[in-house]
Parts: structure tokens; sequence; C-alpha cells
């Protein structure tokens, strides 16, 4: 929900700035900077995108407060769960192309499963209710 905010906020902004003054970045600067402060964030990398075609890239704060590593355009970023709505909207995309059914085994789409996963259903996995086990390695998750 805060990044729906920002980005609502934002695309206000830059359609609501041409007439004044102050140059289009710098309001810009001004709004992350304070978004920044509102939300608690300590660093971000952003990019406006106008028809195709990057018109600003900017960093900002730092991608470690502990030892004040700024932000830069080669910071990487952990993407934690976020990988979990673009996982959903891929799968829902697939079922609406009636290339998946959310009803279906997972092992109608995966060969070589071990043979107590093959009939978790694809909306199983989805809900995060399959019962399978955590079989990340945490060591290398923390590299």
């Amino acid at each position: 929900m805060r990044i729906r905010t920002i980005t609502v906020v934002f695309s206000f902004i830059l359609w609501g700035i041409g007439g004044y003054a102050q140059p289009v970045a710098d309001k810009v600067d001004a709004f992350i900077k304070y978004e920044m402060r509102e939300r608690s964030i300590p660093g971000l990398q952003m990019a406006v995108i106008q028809h195709g075609k990057i018109v600003r890239m900017s960093n900002y704060g730092f991608a470690n407060v502990e030892f004040s590593v700024p932000v830069t355009d080669s910071t990487v970023f952990s993407i934690n769960s976020i990988t979990k709505a673009f996982t959903g909207v891929a799968i829902m995309q697939l079922v609406e192309e009636g290339k998946v059914n959310i009803e279906s085994p997972i092992s109608r789409y995966l060969d070589s499963l071990p043979l107590t996963w093959q009939k978790v259903t694809v909306r199983q996995l989805m809900g995060h209710i399959s019962g399978l086990p955590d079989i990340t390695d945490t060591l290398t998750d923390e590299l």
C-alpha cells in the first residue's frame, strides 16, 4: 500500500509541476526526500520512465546506515517478499490465458518432483499452504 501511495502522489507531482518556475528535478528531489523522512526510508534508487525512456535516475540516502555507505547506481537491494506479488500476477496471467489451472497438481507443470510433493496444487503453493518444507539455505541467503 505504501508503494502505491508514493507512486500515486509522485505521479500527481510529475503531472502538476510543468508550469512552475522551480525545475522539475528539484521538486522531485524534494518530494523523495520528504517521503523518505516521513516513512523512515534510509535509501533508495529511483528511475522516472516516460514513453519507454529513462528521463531521470537518482540515488538517495544510505545503502548501509551503520557505515554511512551511500546508495549508488550499483547498489543492490534485497527484494525480500516482493517476489510473491510478481509471481502471483504472473501465475494469474497464465491462468487467464488458459495455460495454468490453479487447481491442478504442480506435477502437471514440473517434472522430477519428490512423490510427496506431486499432489500439491498450484493454489496451495500460491497461498503458502502446501505444507512443503522450507528448504532454503540460510547461510547463502545472508550473503
